[in-house]
């Protein structure tokens, strides 16, 4: 393998209720690039302490490094009672027979600014300090990180002869301010646009081009996030959104397809091969883990769209033995197995995969949610990121894998300590929160009083 990278920790400061919290990933990786197995880790907490807050830290993550344009509903998850947000990521990569970490700081700004068509002063988000660092592996005595590109909100970029390179005359600096506060409005990153990454591909900076273009392909191509709007359009029977990572003769494609559950879908012939293909290497799993499960397209006609591309329309189908019927009367637990698997493969196969799943648990039964994640932690090789109300993980994975919210909005995120070989987690956890506080004194649950709650249902129905 030429690379690897795998994600090390999140720190996340001023995000929607989260004001500081921290999550650090268990690492199987050796120092010779080795990966033993999947690293693994299951965010639990009470609704609205933080779960999804992660999904949404690496959503940003993904669109930031792949050079995309962040939504402009970002403003609305930086926290009301602060004007700014920071994102830290921390990474392990192994390159050219090293080990590395390497350091992401993001920070994120609310702004007035004002709208061109009327005049009118609006609130937006820009994109303020980045911030990347590598420190090789093993660390050494009093060895620290070194900076590899730094820019600030106050025009300071850091190191020395990057800025002595970016800023050599007046023109270059004021080219570089102007395509600096372009990025900026457009709310992407300077770091890991296309400009700057053209701009310091000189043998200067090979160091840093090297790992821009690691981090960058990562985003692009081995980071999948699954929100929990695509449970959403799944629970409506409207379309299944299909995450997928395929290899075609060397040719990798990546992303996700929407494909319609109450009505025809309607692709190009190339595109339909994508499906077809995505369909068949996701049955060979799929057919273990629900017995004889395929799932099938119907092929209704074909045509020429207004490109002059002939393109097929067809319908999914679900099939079990002699039993076959449209994919929209499948269970929803069925339905959101089937958007992740091509996904979960990869997973299982890739070490530089990494899958954020919002609420893995919705629909699935339990004891099938223990199986798979029981196989992938034992024998996949990539990494698996997710939220979940179900309880059934605490029973299978280990407690390095577990990520528990708190109410202490300082200290968002903890594990649990001083637990046995031979603890029940799932007992442990839910003594915790019956009692209001773990081994460290931190309290995972904002205890709730059933008199009260009784007392107000009562209140409620009464209309008064």
């Amino acid at each position: 393998m030429e690379s690897l990278i795998r994600l090390k920790s999140i720190n996340i400061k001023n995000i929607k209720n989260v004001k500081n919290g921290t999550i650090e990933i268990p690492q199987s990786i050796g120092y010779d690039g080795y990966v033993e197995k999947s690293d693994i880790i299951g965010i639990y907490g009470q609704n609205g302490s933080g779960k999804t807050t992660i999904v949404e830290a690496i959503n940003i993550l993904k669109t930031v490094i792949s050079g995309e344009k962040l939504s402009e509903e970002i403003i609305n998850l930086i926290s009301i009672e602060s004007s700014s947000s920071q994102l830290e990521y921390e990474f392990y990569t192994f390159v050219q027979g090293k080990l590395s970490t390497i350091k992401y700081i993001l920070s994120l700004e609310k702004r007035d600014i004002e709208d061109e068509e009327n005049g009118e002063s609006k609130k937006c988000f820009v994109v303020t300090n980045e911030e990347l660092y590598f420190l090789d592996l093993p660390r050494e005595k009093r060895k620290r990180y070194k900076i590899l590109a730094s820019f600030s909100n106050s025009e300071e970029i850091s190191p020395k002869n990057l800025k002595e390179y970016l800023t050599t005359d007046e023109e270059s600096r004021i080219n570089f301010k102007v395509l600096k506060n372009r990025l900026q409005f457009e709310r992407k990153s300077l770091i890991f646009s296309k400009l700057f990454m053209e701009k310091i591909s000189g043998e200067e900076f090979k160091v840093l081009s090297k790992f821009l273009e690691i981090i960058k392909l990562y985003g692009t191509m081995n980071l999948t996030v699954v929100e929990n709007r695509d449970s959403g359009v799944i629970n409506s029977n409207f379309l299944i959104p299909l995450s997928f990572r395929h290899i075609d003769n060397d040719f990798i494609s990546h992303g996700k397809i929407g494909l319609y559950l109450n009505k025809p879908n309607e692709l190009t012939v190339t595109q339909y091969k994508l499906v077809k293909n995505i369909l068949e290497q996701m049955n060979i799993v799929l057919s273990k883990i629900i017995p004889g499960l395929t799932v099938t397209t119907k092929e209704l006609s074909s045509s020429f769209n207004e490109k002059s591309m002939e393109t097929i329309k067809f319908q999914l189908f679900s099939k079990n033995g002699e039993n076959e019927f449209p994919l929209r009367y499948e269970s929803d637990g069925i339905k959101k197995i089937i958007s992740i698997l091509s996904s979960l493969t990869v997973v299982y196969n890739n070490p530089n995969y990494c899958l954020v799943v919002d609420e893995l648990d919705a629909g699935i039964f339990e004891y099938l949610l223990g199986e798979i994640l029981e196989i992938v932690s034992k024998y996949g090789k990539g990494q698996l990121i997710f939220t979940s109300h179900n309880l059934r993980p605490l029973e299978i994975l280990n407690k390095e894998n577990l990520v528990f919210t708190t109410t202490d909005r300082k200290n968002n995120y903890t594990k649990l300590s001083n637990i046995k070989a031979t603890n029940n987690i799932r007992n442990v956890y839910m003594k915790n929160v019956m009692l209001g506080s773990n081994e460290k004194k931190e309290e995972l649950y904002n205890e709730t009083d059933s008199y009260e709650i009784k007392k107000a249902f009562r209140r409620a129905g009464s209309g008064k």
